[in-house]
């Protein structure tokens, strides 16, 4: 693999570096701490480009869903099987 690294552009090389260390860095990463990671990252992202974030899946806090899943239950707790 190393061999074809070295006939790609050097762009394409540093892409791969780049998707080396995110993948060094998340690794050992749980689902859940992957979540809030990425969503950080995304959060400071959109403060520096002056962008507003609006909330609409249920957030991750503590490694546990904070908001949506009662209301789920609770729609799907009328239904009959």
């Amino acid at each position: 693999m190393i061999d074809e690294l070295r006939d790609e552009p050097e762009a394409m090389r540093e892409i791969h570096k780049i998707r080396l260390q995110i993948y060094e860095e998340k690794k050992d990463m749980t689902p859940a701490e992957r979540a809030l990671h990425t969503d950080a990252a995304a959060r400071r992202m959109a403060e520096k480009h002056g962008l507003t974030i609006v909330d609409s899946l249920p957030s991750l806090q503590n490694g546990r869903f904070s908001r949506g899943q009662a209301s789920l239950r609770s729609t799907f707790s009328g239904m009959s099987r």
